[in-house]
């Protein structure tokens, strides 16, 4: 659910549609879900695969002055209201951002009209929107699924735009359709972008079942009469934050507004199983090709199997259907006919597979970004992926990752707030990363030529969810070569090299890559030679590692992987250079993890280096940052280490 404009933090969509996106009915002002995607290539760090809107975190040059939503909720949860807009461009950064207001609705259940629209410069002059300024085109969301979906995005472009400018956008909506879902409601600012004044205000019937909270420094107000009571929410001078490298999520560190009419968590999981229970069949096609794909295999094997055939063979596509069917996936046999689904229908699929091998699977809700904070009351505006779990064997298996086992789960999705779809619903949480279950090994053999040319072979090999994110860079790429140019690019002596791997796409071979390759930039030969243990191909290096790094204290919690990585380095000297003395290794540990490292001469020609990094969770709190730093600064130090030989004649 991502916009091409940042008003939409600041606009409401009242677009009503399920899929792996949103899979709620509700009155939506959406929040942006941010999946920052740090690293660079193939970073075996945190990945949120297909979440790239960091643009939240890199906003600026504007300013809500001023926001007013008012609601108004019948007692068959139907609803009609106004948004005004606000919004001053402080800096030329915002510029591009501002020029267009955008709110997406479905004509078959909400109205929607645009009411005003002008911009006023600081030279006093008001330009009002004319009618060629407002366009109207099928949503996002409905060209990528033509058929299922008939939502519209209605646009206005600001003319006459300058630092300094002023936009005012108004709208009215209305759902005509009675809502078989409740209603739900929550807004947050956005992270970078300040706020003036925002009010909310919901009217409702007294019949309506409504709960809210606001996180602080939202002031919240309830009031009563004739009926109907009214909530309203106040936040004034909402300052921009600064985002710091690899932080959760904004959600997780913004004040959040919500209201919803859902009773509990397990209701809504409740409400899933409902949903999706009839659609898992096992139709004798299905019975038929779960045996084929199981085999001889029993149990966990059998639920492997399964879901490796499910990534390799359903293509993943964002299918929203329309509003009655919120939350229900296509039949199993249609799925398996089509060969394709959104992440309900992977679901469905794997579930009726794994019920014909007698293998039991529940819907999972879970959200896909890097926020880790659950909402403060139940709503489905927490969640906007499915996932499938196991409870024979305690295991989640999400398939519409294709590069990733049963059981290993993107670092986005580990540690995380679940809704576990079964008759009365319940709550979980996926089970956080592993350094014992996670690891990374790469060995180089390198040697230093007489022109001071590197060259050298490396070896790469995976266990766990480390693999995840180089298969799909290996699976995408045009070649192989690609990705081990570019690994190499991140060292300082450059490179070009040639990578062989096994089938990236399949998981029933582990991942297994080595390549040749030789550096772009020599070292200086002289009497006596300095230099460092070269990158080589490898998907971690000190660039890589210094970007978690900071010397300022951390104001919000930092998201990066848990895992072990062993880098085996031989190096061979020019002929006619010994080794100098050797460095004495590092060895620091602490709660955080362990860095240690090695230096030992196997000739007077040949140094062998091994080091060690072991980082022991996925995310720390700021309070916490301290110890990770000491361990990666130790990494980067180590990794920088300068090397000495000297000419055997000297």
């Amino acid at each position: 659910m991502r916009s091409r404009s940042w008003l939409l933090l600041a606009t409401a969509s009242l677009l009503v549609f399920s899929g792996c996106k949103a899979i709620a009915t509700i009155l939506l002002i959406p929040v942006m879900v941010v999946g920052v995607v740090f690293g660079g290539l193939a970073s075996i760090f945190v990945s949120a695969d297909g979440l790239t809107d960091d643009a939240e975190l890199r906003a600026g040059g504007l300013r809500i002055d001023e926001r007013v939503l008012e609601v108004q909720v019948d007692a068959d949860m139907t609803f009609e209201g106004s948004l005004l807009v606000v919004s001053t461009v402080t800096s030329a950064a915002g510029l591009a951002e501002a020029q267009q207001a955008s709110l997406s609705y479905d004509p078959r259940s909400h109205g929607l009209e645009l009411v005003s629209a002008k911009v006023v410069n600081p030279d006093g002059s008001v330009y009002e929107v004319s009618e060629n300024q407002i366009f109207e085109r099928p949503s996002d969301v409905a060209l990528g699924a033509p058929g299922y979906v008939s939502s519209m995005t209605k646009s206005v472009l600001f003319p006459q735009l300058t630092i300094g400018s002023q936009t005012h956008v108004e709208w009215r909506f209305e759902q005509e359709a009675q809502s078989l879902r409740g209603f739900t409601y929550a807004w947050r600012p956005s992270f970078a972008i300040p706020v003036t004044h925002s009010r909310i205000r919901i009217s409702y019937d007294e019949a309506v079942p409504l709960r809210f909270h606001g996180d602080s420094p939202f002031e919240v107000a309830q009031s009563s009469a004739g009926g109907r009571r009214v909530v309203e929410a106040t936040l004034r001078d909402y300052a921009a934050q600064t985002p710091e490298r690899a932080m959760v999520g904004p959600g997780d560190v913004c004040p959040r507004f919500v209201v919803t009419t859902h009773e509990s968590w397990e209701a809504i999981g409740a409400t899933l199983h409902e949903a999706v229970a009839e659609r898992v069949e096992v139709t004798p096609e299905i019975e038929s090709l779960a045996a084929q794909i199981v085999g001889e295999r029993q149990g966990l094997d059998a639920a492997r199997a399964i879901h490796r055939w499910v990534c390799e063979n359903i293509h993943y596509v964002v299918v929203y259907m329309n509003q009655a069917d919120s939350w229900v996936p296509h039949p199993a046999s249609e799925v398996l006919a089509n060969r394709y689904g959104d992440c309900k229908d992977k679901h469905v699929l794997s579930a009726s597979l794994l019920a014909a091998r007698g293998i039991q699977a529940e819907p999972v809700l879970v959200n896909f970004d890097r926020g880790f904070e659950p909402f403060a009351l139940p709503t489905p505006l927490q969640f906007n992926h499915c996932m499938t779990y196991l409870p024979e064997f305690d295991l989640y298996s999400n398939p519409t990752d294709p590069y990733r086992d049963l059981g290993d789960l993107d670092t986005v999705l580990s540690d995380k707030f679940v809704v576990i779809g079964s008759p009365q619903g319940r709550v979980a949480r996926t089970p956080g990363g592993s350094a014992d279950s996670n690891r990374y090994r790469v060995a180089h053999q390198a040697v230093i030529g007489p022109d001071g040319i590197v060259s050298g072979h490396s070896v790469l090999d995976f266990e766990g969810r480390t693999s995840g994110r180089l298969r799909r860079t290996l699976a995408l790429a045009a070649a192989p070569d690609q990705a081990a140019d570019n690994l190499l690019h991140a060292g300082a002596l450059g490179g070009h090299g040639e990578l062989q791997t096994t089938d990236p796409t399949n998981l029933d071979v582990p991942l297994h890559c080595e390549g040749e390759w030789t550096s772009d930039i020599p070292i200086e030969v002289s009497p006596q030679i300095h230099f460092m243990t070269p990158v080589g191909i490898d998907l971690v290096n000190p660039q890589l590692l210094r970007a978690f790094l900071s010397s300022e204290e951390r104001r919000y919690p930092i998201l990066i992987a848990a895992l072990e990585i062993t880098w085996d380095f031989e190096l061979q000297l020019p002929a006619g250079y010994r080794l100098d003395t050797l460095p004495r290794g590092r060895s620091v540990q602490n709660r955080a993890g362990r860095f240690e490292s090695s230096y030992r001469a196997a000739s007077e020609s040949r140094v062998i280096v091994r080091r060690t990094l072991r980082i022991e969770q996925d995310r720390f709190l700021a309070e916490h940052y301290a110890d990770l730093r000491a361990i990666l600064r130790a990494a980067v130090i180590d990794m920088q280490t300068i090397l000495s030989a000297s000419e055997l004649s000297s």
